[in-house]
């Protein structure tokens, strides 16, 4: 039963962290849930070092998909008429 809990926790906490980057672009809230000195690596394994860092690619990657979707939507949207 524990483990169950365990792994319900786990992925309530996926779940709100891409909530927060993606969906709400909440990109400051994920400071709660990474350590500070946290490192991690980009689609180019280049090293974001940093919780901040990490933050901050992930907002420019969301705000970068958005206007890339919304752009080729309404290139859809245009050529349906």
């Amino acid at each position: 039963m524990k483990k169950f809990r365990i792994k319900q926790e786990i992925w309530e906490t996926i779940q709100v962290i891409n909530i927060f980057w993606t969906d709400e672009r909440k990109t400051e809230e994920l400071k709660d849930y990474f350590h500070k000195d946290m490192v991690a690596t980009d689609t180019d394994r280049k090293r974001l070092e940093t919780c901040g860092v990490f933050i901050a690619v992930c907002g420019a990657f969301t705000d970068y998909a958005l206007k890339r979707f919304t752009y080729r939507s309404s290139i859809a949207i245009y050529y349906e008429f």
